[in-house]
């Protein structure tokens, strides 16, 4: 121990700096606190330290309060009790499950520091713990907040406690309906990226007597849209009216209704949609899901694909970047239609 005690010394504080940061924070005090005056005086220099609490730390305190300003990043897997607020000065909050009642007592916690959360949620949680966890985000219990990601099965509905969100730059949430859409919208006016999925209940196009005109958002991501022959594309329109300035789109549709080839034959694949309202478009991308089924095996064969694309092209016909991802579930591979003389493209989930 004491060979590599000595070895360790001889390293630069850079070298030891940067390694201690992949440490957890107790595994890293208990390790090298108190060997001797330089290495306490390191550990005290660090301010991006990271803290796991997992189910076995239920009722396991920091050996050394002191520490707690020095922890960046919180980790709580599954039903861990912690209480938060003993961690206020912690800016990135990663939460893995969540408890079925009142998880973590979110709607008393205020974090003034946190810039990002993300909740995670593996195996089962209760509809109330779930539907709590968006009230202290848009009651400014965490102003600097900047990216939040929601679980996708969250189903959030405005409330009069919801004020003003500055900081948000980035949001993902599950399903949501349009009035939520906009409010969202009303709440975050700086935001930047918004991925949500349409609300399951089938919403028809409506009149807005009033509605957010949102300079800031460039790159929105709708999941679960449903385009179908009867419904057309739904609130489309209005979600778009909201948003002038966008510069990437993403639609990724549900599969149900696909079994109607001839619309998708005759669907204008949101051209005339996006020639009215986004005139700043960089980049659209629309995924399109197809399962290999007995019943529709022969409906989907090569030359259906073929006329689907070029369709696709006919439409667009090279006014931004467009993609056609066409994801052949059962088939041999994704298939994927571009069109634009430029290799630029963006990540999208």
């Amino acid at each position: 121990m004491n060979d590599n005690q000595s070895r360790l010394e001889l390293l630069p504080n850079e070298i030891l700096i940067e390694t201690f940061e992949y440490l957890e924070v107790r595994d890293l005090f208990r390790a090298f606190n108190n060997i001797n005056s330089r290495f306490n005086e390191l550990l005290q220099s660090l301010n991006e330290l990271f803290l796991i609490l997992s189910i076995r730390d239920r009722d396991e305190t920091l050996d050394d309060v002191n520490t707690l300003p020095q922890i960046h990043t919180l980790i709580v897997k599954y039903k861990t009790d912690v209480i938060l607020n003993h961690y206020s000065t912690i800016r990135r909050l990663i939460l893995i499950g969540l408890p079925y009642a009142r998880p973590y007592k979110l709607e008393s916690v205020v974090l003034p520091h946190l810039e990002y959360l993300s909740v995670i949620l593996k195996g089962s949680s209760s509809v109330f713990s779930i539907s709590r966890l968006h009230e202290p985000i848009f009651s400014n219990s965490f102003p600097c907040l900047k990216f939040c990601s929601l679980p996708r099965i969250s189903t959030i509905q405005k409330t009069e406690r919801w004020t003003k969100l500055l900081s948000l730059r980035i949001l993902k949430v599950g399903h949501i309906g349009l009035f939520t859409y906009i409010g969202i919208l009303t709440a975050c006016p700086n935001l930047n990226i918004f991925y949500f999925l349409e609300e399951k209940i089938l919403q028809t196009s409506t009149v807005l007597t009033q509605y957010i005109n949102h300079e800031n958002l460039k790159r929105l991501v709708i999941k679960e849209k449903y385009i179908g022959p009867v419904t057309h594309v739904g609130i489309l329109n209005e979600y778009l009216l909201c948003v002038p300035n966008l510069e990437y789109l993403s639609i990724h549709v549900t599969t149900y209704h696909m079994r109607n080839l001839q619309y998708l034959l005759e669907f204008d694949w949101l051209a005339s949609i996006i020639s009215v309202h986004l005139s700043l478009l960089c980049q659209f991308h629309f995924h399109l899901p197809v399962f290999r089924t007995k019943r529709n095996n022969k409906r989907f064969d090569e030359n259906t694909f073929n006329q689907l694309e070029e369709r696709f092209k006919t439409m667009h016909n090279k006014q931004y970047q467009s993609k056609l991802f066409i994801d052949r579930k059962n088939f041999q591979h994704l298939q994927c239609y571009e069109y634009e003389s430029t290799d630029s493209s963006s990540d999208d989930e």
